[in-house]
């Protein structure tokens, strides 16, 4: 993942949320630096789907 799409994802988060995050930049560098698996977003909502609840 490389800057640009760190920038937009970062912007589209903060559109979200209504505010302004300050590290969320760094949250999203720090975890594109790891390795192994990446979820989605989209992912996440298919596994909650899925998922029964309680």
């Amino acid at each position: 993942m490389n800057k640009r799409d760190l920038e937009k994802i970062a912007k589209a988060i903060e559109a979200d949320a209504g505010e302004a995050l300050p590290e969320l930049r760094e949250a999203l560098r720090e975890a594109a630096d790891r390795k192994g698996r990446v979820t989605t977003p989209e992912q996440a909502l298919v596994c909650a789907v899925r998922v029964p609840s309680g």
